[in-house]
């Protein structure tokens, strides 16, 4: 049921891709026969350190993939092969130090739920067609120059979690940025250098979690927070600059977490 192919160079028998379920490549580049069934049985993939030139080579051979990590890959683009992979549920690029780009084929991957981009420090921006992605719910970014997200991210309802470690908050300037996600539930703003958030961040009446923290220059809250009646999290730990916090917050009754409470003036 799982393979590990460990700086192997061998080739790899077709027949073992009958049963295995989840497969680990590291380093080497294993040879594998042309003829491997397509609808084999693997759904998780994590390759690591293997070449760029051989991305291509999985993706293609494997359309039932459900998982996809993959770590320590010096690509500059992912492989448009990528939109082969129809099932794909969960992607996940960490430490990709040379990716600069997704590509436009994402879009085709109607089932994809979570998007990590962890420590791929060269992504400025995402691709317009990330709004086909009708299922997606988790955004995670970190470690990256984004700071623009493209327009059509706000057609995405299922959105429920966003998570960025950059400066994109200006994103969220204008109330109809948020288009149909209203029911976002996490956001995720850490060690940004804004220093106001918005007053339409007020609308999501669904949000549970927004986490601050580490947002130096941040000197005030917006008045209308006690619209957000669900939320349970309010991570304002290291909020060095923050001057007070608005009446609203004692409406806060599900409140669990602050992390810094400013008595003000």
């Amino acid at each position: 049921r799982y393979l590990s192919l460990t700086s192997c160079t061998s080739p790899v028998d077709r027949k073992l891709f009958n049963k295995v379920h989840a497969l680990y490549v590291s380093r080497g580049n294993p040879a594998f026969d042309k003829r491997i069934n397509k609808r084999s049985c693997v759904r998780t993939i994590i390759l690591e350190r293997i070449s760029a030139a051989s991305l291509c080579l999985y993706l293609s051979k494997f359309e039932l993939l459900g998982y996809l990590e993959i770590s320590n890959v010096k690509c500059e683009v992912l492989p448009e092969a990528i939109s082969h992979c129809w099932n794909l549920q969960a992607i996940h690029m960490i430490d990709c130090n040379r990716l600069a780009n997704l590509p436009q084929s994402i879009g085709k991957l109607k089932k994809l739920r979570t998007l990590v981009l962890d420590g791929c420090w060269k992504i400025s921006t995402l691709p317009q067609s990330i709004c086909g992605c009708d299922d997606l719910q988790s955004l995670y970014v970190k470690g990256s120059k984004m700071e623009d997200i493209p327009q059509s991210i706000w057609k995405i309802e299922k959105l429920r979690v966003l998570w960025f470690f950059a400066n994109v908050l200006e994103q969220f300037a204008s109330v109809q940025h948020f288009g149909k996600i209203c029911n976002l539930q996490t956001i995720t703003l850490s060690y940004c250098s804004l220093q106001h958030v918005p007053q339409c961040i007020t609308l999501l009446t669904h949000l549970e979690h927004l986490d601050l923290e580490g947002c130096r220059e941040l000197v005030e809250l917006p008045e209308g927070i006690a619209n957000l009646k669900m939320l349970q999290v309010l991570n304002l730990y290291r909020c060095n600059k923050l001057r007070g916090l608005p009446a609203g917050c004692a409406q806060l009754t599900h409140l669990h977490k602050l992390g810094l409470f400013v008595i003000g003036e």
